[in-house]
């Protein structure tokens, strides 16, 4: 291909002003909020390329032809995508941190059962009787009591 060629293929892609510069941003970020959450790791990649022409190299192109308030909604949207990269990638440390103490607690429990469980279930059993024998000499007890005003 001629340099031309990929030249116009390359300007075919990207915004030709700082008006058009913003509107594609505008609309590149409200795609992200949109479909984020499906999201798996190609479109991810595809985001984060983007985005870096938006925040980076478009940016240099036609900041000059910004005013102040435009290049505050250029770094709303740069916060905008972020939190929504960040949530992601929060969603996805919390479900392997959750994954990795649930594996603890299982390892934890199985550990438990093949070395305490029957011993304390025969305490348990042991303990339900003394209670079990107290309850009935006090139960005896309360009945002699009745009889005997009787």
């Amino acid at each position: 291909m001629t340099g031309v060629g990929l030249s116009l293929i390359l300007s075919a892609c990207s915004p030709t002003s700082g008006e058009a510069y913003l509107h594609d941003f505008e609309q590149f970020v409200e795609r992200v909020e949109k479909y984020h959450n499906d999201y798996n790791k190609k479109d991810w990649e595809w985001a984060d390329s983007r985005f870096r022409k938006y925040s980076e190299e478009w940016f240099r192109i036609y900041e000059n032809d910004l005013s102040d308030s435009e290049k505050i909604k250029v770094f709303e949207l740069k916060l905008k995508y972020t939190s929504f990269k960040s949530k992601n990638n929060l969603k996805k440390i919390y479900r392997e941190l959750v994954e990795k103490d649930l594996n603890k607690a299982k390892e934890n429990l199985d550990g438990y059962i093949e070395k305490n469980l029957d011993h304390d279930v025969e305490k348990i059993i042991e303990g339900a009787k003394e209670i079990g024998d107290s309850a009935v000499k006090v139960l005896e007890e309360a009945l002699e009591k009745i009889d005997k005003k009787f």
